[in-house]
């Protein structure tokens, strides 16, 4: 149930989906990577978009506004992955300055906690094997 789930541990959880989702993605070869980052990217923004929608005029933009950002970004990362690396650390911005920072009621508390650690783990790994890729 979600209410017995600690704000740690909600860190902790999204911290294994992410080593779990890497850990799958790597199986693959990295341009094939690339393309499933990308696409993770870009529905993690439609996810937002669709709760915002739920919430009214004023939620819809700020989440159409962020939907675009990601968009773009997941699209400019497949040619260039460091800008797909930068799409999921500007997530996990988006997750901690707005849907923790500010009373919204577009998502509940725990989505934002589970998404952190897991966006900035992708961003950190999209990071080091793009530079791993450059160096081959």
């Amino acid at each position: 149930m979600l209410v017995l789930v600690s704000p740690i541990g909600w860190l902790l959880i999204g911290a294994l989906l992410g080593l779990l989702f890497i850990g799958f993605a790597r199986r693959l070869h990295w341009r094939n990577q690339v393309r499933l980052f990308a696409v993770c990217l870009f529905l993690a923004g439609a996810l937002y978009l669709a709760f915002g929608a739920f919430h009214g005029l004023p939620w819809s933009a700020v989440e159409g506004a962020g939907f675009v950002i990601f968009s773009l970004l997941a699209y400019a990362g497949l040619r260039w992955p460091r800008l797909l690396a930068l799409g999921w650390l500007l997530h996990a911005g988006w997750d901690g300055g707005l849907h923790l920072a500010l009373e919204q009621p577009v998502i509940g508390p725990w989505l934002p906690l589970l998404c952190l650690p897991y966006d900035a783990m992708v961003a950190a790994y999209l990071a080091y094997a793009d530079n791993r890729q450059r160096a081959v």
